[in-house]
């Protein structure tokens, strides 16, 4: 069983690489600072009560990383009344809660956009952006350790972002800082597939009043236009088709915002074709983070809940209550890179 599962881990790796796209992308500026903050006794490696109990959790006189005491607690049994000699009393003890830690993410997105953050593929909090597109985030009650954050932005008309997704550690003695985050415009298309000569609306949302560049790229050609987005962040264009070959486009937007270039948005597809069909949802269940594709970042949330109790069920593709190879297949099958 433990081959199989490592067969069934590299065979999705070895997709995964073999689907990446090889063209360079964007990459948003993120910067993630770690402030430490000074530690207590309950955290410092120091047997400060002299018992031979060093630090939470092995120290019972520490109730968490937090407490600034080791001492140990005196619980006095309340008094008896009479004598006898009885049996065995009932027992003292005291409950010790688990520290949960936090973040702070902020950056800059498109006006009024609805920002959603994702720990390990579960939303945790929420907020809307300014008029002028800033955003700021406290997301509490994070289990300590190795945190995979994505963050992305839904529009009003519920198009969504590329998201961007950082890894890095929270713990109870740490305030983690993720900052420098600009988010991709959104795109949307009309159509799917459209008849040659036949217009494509293109459309979604930036960072107000700039120019949106738009790439179209197909096996054999590569093209910029460019849209402007008015005061609301909203932009559109609208495509001929008459100076496209038949054929399949991919089209990312993107916007420079003070010499800084943002990430591409995700991709939509059109065809070019015979025929007309109008766009639909990407409704790809196997898309963890909700981002029209399944790839590296889906198979990182996926792999993180692996044998893990009580996985969020959008990671337990085939809601059996568990994530495990059967998970990784469904996975694999739906891969888009």
């Amino acid at each position: 069983m433990r081959s199989l599962k490592f067969k069934y881990l590299s065979i999705a790796l070895v997709l995964a690489a073999h689907l990446i796209p090889s063209a360079a992308f964007a990459v948003s500026s993120v910067s993630v600072s770690l402030t430490v903050l000074p530690a207590t006794a309950c955290s410092d490696g120091i047997d400060n009560d002299g018992d031979g109990k060093i630090d939470y959790p092995n120290d019972p006189g520490c109730s968490s990383f937090n407490d600034n005491d080791e001492s140990d607690s005196t619980v006095t049994p309340p008094s008896g009344g009479g004598g006898g000699g009885g049996g065995g009393g009932g027992g003292y003890y005291s409950q010790t809660s688990v520290s949960t830690g936090k973040a702070s993410i902020s950056g800059k997105a498109f006006p009024l956009a609805r920002i959603v953050v994702l720990v390990d593929g579960t939303q945790v909090a929420s907020s809307t952006a300014t008029a002028d597109g800033a955003f700021s985030i406290s997301a509490t009650g994070i289990e300590p350790g190795v945190r995979s954050f994505s963050i992305y932005a839904l529009d009003s008309l519920v198009g969504k972002s590329a998201p961007i997704t950082v890894s890095t550690s929270v713990n109870t003695n740490t305030s983690t800082n993720i900052s420098g985050i600009v988010l991709s415009p959104t795109i949307t298309t009309d159509k799917s597939e459209v008849k040659k000569g036949d217009p494509v609306l293109l459309s979604g949302f930036a960072v107000a009043n700039h120019s949106v560049l738009i790439e179209i790229k197909s096996a054999s050609i590569s093209k910029t236009l460019v849209a402007f987005s008015n005061a609301l962040g909203a932009y559109s264009l609208s495509l001929d088709t008459n100076t496209y070959d038949f054929g399949s486009y991919a089209i990312k937007a993107y916007v420079v915002d003070d010499s800084h270039q943002s990430p591409y948005s995700r991709s939509v597809g059109i065809i070019i074709g015979s025929r007309t069909l109008s766009a639909s949802a990407c409704g790809n269940h196997a898309d963890v983070n909700g981002d029209c594709k399944v790839n590296l970042i889906d198979f990182s949330v996926v792999a993180y809940w692996y044998k893990r109790s009580n996985p969020p069920a959008l990671v337990d593709l085939n809601g059996d209550g568990k994530v495990n190879l059967i998970d990784f297949s469904i996975l694999a099958f739906n891969w888009t890179g």
